[in-house]
């Protein structure tokens, strides 16, 4: 493929593990050869802590946009904007002259679980569920922000997502933007007016000017502080856009932007996701609804567990080539370990929300094998998908697709073909590299040339894995079985 290296946008992901800076055309294909990637550690502990120093991550983000730009000097023409995509529900609190005064709390911290029983006891659950689109938790912000409050005596000014506190150390006269994306993704916006939450503000005791403004992420951002004019030459007068949530990114990159088109993913956790026209229909419970622009809305379910599965099997279960699951499970036979398994590692998200979950293993024997629990985990996950798709699949069409994109299972054919037999559908594959990158490049390129149609932009060829008939009787017995222990440990009489 021709790459046309005279215009060309500039994309940062900042995730919750490494900062990405790549290139793009505006084909939005991958110029890798000017990519860069930095590596970064999350501050955690037995307590739910889940925290990053919010000064050392600007400094890794403007080390990884010197090494791209580094390495693409005298190769490209101009750069014709910078797009962002951010790890979502991130917070940090400010104070009035811009600096933190906390370090940015991460989706993943889950300390303020007390404060989230506080808020739904003191509003109608449903009611908060159908204005904001999500179920409180400490995922989200709320809660954070009256765990702040609590525990630490600041004087904060302001409460913000990270990326908010990038662009506000980037740019000289910065007003503290936000996209929808980005806000929807904090669990205070009111999903209907577009506008921050009124009455969960003032049950926390804030208001709309100690939050970001709110825009389309398509708002220009322009105005770089003297030190990044002079540090950044092809950046000084182009436009940077709000950024949006990574997991938007993700669904625009992989091609899943029709409304018969599923898009799932699997990084360091998971998440099943489907692009739809913005309304104020009711969401199903177990389900979120993130707002994009007054346009669009992204309905799904996401877990904390993906690949940080293989990361506990490896420290845990001392299996060396972990890394590498099909030389582990190729020749296993579908659900034949006797296990089953809840793999709520970090805490249950879709679909039951459940602060205080923790993982259950049952039906251990002494025959068990390391490999047998492996096998089980990700049999499991690919159950709680199934979960998931049951519900989403009813705002979609009949003839839906669903789109995997992702690491390293995406490069497992047991996996793949595991997913499909459990969700009972075939899978696309996508062979596109870096596809939140390339959402996120989409969306650069569509603000740039005010040219918003997704149909611009197409995808590299796509493999299909088709379900095997005859692993399908058997995972239904095991989803079954998946059932029927969650309902007994949540002591729940009723069919879900």
């Amino acid at each position: 493929m021709n790459k046309d290296y005279s215009q060309c946008v500039l994309v940062i992901d900042i995730g919750s593990s490494s900062i990405k800076t790549n290139l793009y055309s505006m084909q939005a294909h991958l110029l890798s050869e000017f990519s860069s990637q930095i590596y970064h550690s999350i501050d955690t502990d037995k307590n739910g802590k889940f925290i990053q120093n919010p000064a050392l991550l600007v400094k890794k983000i403007v080390q990884s946009i010197d090494l791209t730009l580094d390495k693409s000097k005298g190769k490209i023409g101009r750069i014709m904007a910078v797009g962002v995509d951010c790890m979502s529900s991130t917070l940090l609190a400010i104070d009035k002259d811009g600096k933190p005064l906390t370090p940015v709390y991460l989706y993943s911290d889950t300390r303020s679980f007390r404060e989230v029983e506080k808020i739904q006891k003191n509003f109608d659950p449903g009611k908060l569920f159908d204005d904001t689109g999500v179920t409180q938790h400490t995922s989200y912000i709320p809660s954070k922000i009256l765990w702040i409050k609590k525990n630490l005596k600041y004087n904060v000014d302001k409460f913000i997502d990270f990326s908010t506190y990038f662009y506000s150390e980037i740019f000289e006269d910065f007003h503290y933007d936000s996209s929808f994306s980005i806000a929807s993704w904090s669990g205070l916006l009111d999903r209907k007016k577009l506008t921050w939450h009124k009455e969960l503000c003032s049950y926390l005791q804030i208001n709309e000017n100690n939050l970001p403004n709110l825009y389309s992420y398509d708002k220009k951002c322009l105005g770089l502080k003297k030190e990044y004019k002079n540090r950044w030459t092809k950046l000084r007068d182009i436009p940077f856009f709000l950024a949006v949530g990574d997991g938007l990114s993700a669904n625009i990159g992989s091609g899943a932007t029709k409304i018969n088109r599923i898009g799932l993913t699997i990084g360091s956790t998971g998440a099943i996701r489907l692009l739809l026209p913005k309304s104020d229909k009711q969401i199903l419970p177990g389900l979120w609804e993130y707002q994009f622009t007054d346009k669009y809305s992204l309905l799904g379910g996401s877990f904390s567990e993906g690949g940080n599965i293989i990361s506990w099997a490896k420290d845990n279960l001392k299996l060396s080539n972990v890394s590498n699951i099909d030389s582990i499970l190729t020749n296993k036979k579908p659900a034949d370990h006797g296990i089953s398994i809840l793999p709520f590692f970090g805490g249950e998200r879709s679909i039951g929300w459940n602060d205080n979950a923790k993982a259950v293993i049952s039906g251990l024997t002494f025959s068990t094998q390391p490999e047998d629990i492996l096998q089980a985990m990700l049999e499991s996950l690919a159950i709680r998908f199934s979960l998931v798709l049951d519900m989403i699949k009813k705002y979609s069409t009949k003839d839906f697709n669903i789109i995997l994109s992702g690491g390293v299972f995406r490069r497992s054919n047991w996996f793949k073909q595991t997913l499909s037999d459990i969700l009972t559908h075939p899978l696309e594959i996508l062979e596109e590299p870096e596809e939140t990158s390339r959402g996120t490049a989409i969306l650069a390129i569509m603000g740039i040339t005010n040219n918003f149609e997704f149909s611009n932009f197409t995808i590299k060829n796509t493999s299909i894995i088709n379900p095997s008939k005859n692993n399908i009787d058997v995972y239904s017995e095991e989803k079954i079985k998946h059932i029927e222990l969650y309902k007994k440990m949540n002591n729940i009489d009723y069919d879900l």
